[in-house]
């Protein structure tokens, strides 16, 4: 449970709450725990009486497109596994493809050989930019 007490209006009370909780799963990541507890937060305001606390409720309020807030923020991240992927399935994705290829490959201890050998191979439609790009970035 957190609790903030408010007597002025703070137009970054949800970026200050979400710096807090994320404080707190840092502090429980390093004291090495597996799990990362429930965090409930309520603001108690007792500011000026005449005015009506002007900010939304609703955290998805808060974002330019609030529908879009709901999707992007109802999970924490979404996974691309690109350990998965099926090399000749990503090369024919054209240029983000290539892109994934190249980064699921250069961990892989034989990643300039193995570049050298599929640069022959690859499709035809992949920009000669994204291939020095992609190839600078590794």
């Amino acid at each position: 449970l957190h609790v903030e007490q408010e007597r002025n209006i703070d137009p970054t009370i949800i970026e200050r709450t979400l710096r807090y909780k994320v404080g707190l799963f840092t502090k429980c990541r390093k004291q090495k725990q597996k799990k990362l507890p429930v965090v409930f937060t309520f603001v108690l305001y007792n500011g000026n009486k005449r005015k009506k606390y002007p900010y939304h409720l609703d955290k998805y309020d808060y974002f330019s497109l609030p529908w879009m807030a709901k999707l992007a923020m109802g999970s924490f991240f979404g996974l691309i596994n690109l350990n998965e992927a099926v090399d000749q399935e990503l090369m024919q994705q054209g240029d983000g493809g290539f892109v994934e290829l190249l980064l699921k490959r250069v961990g892989s201890r034989n990643f300039t050989l193995w570049l050298q050998q599929e640069r022959e191979h690859l499709p035809k439609n992949i920009s000669p930019e994204i291939i020095d790009a992609s190839i600078a970035y590794i």
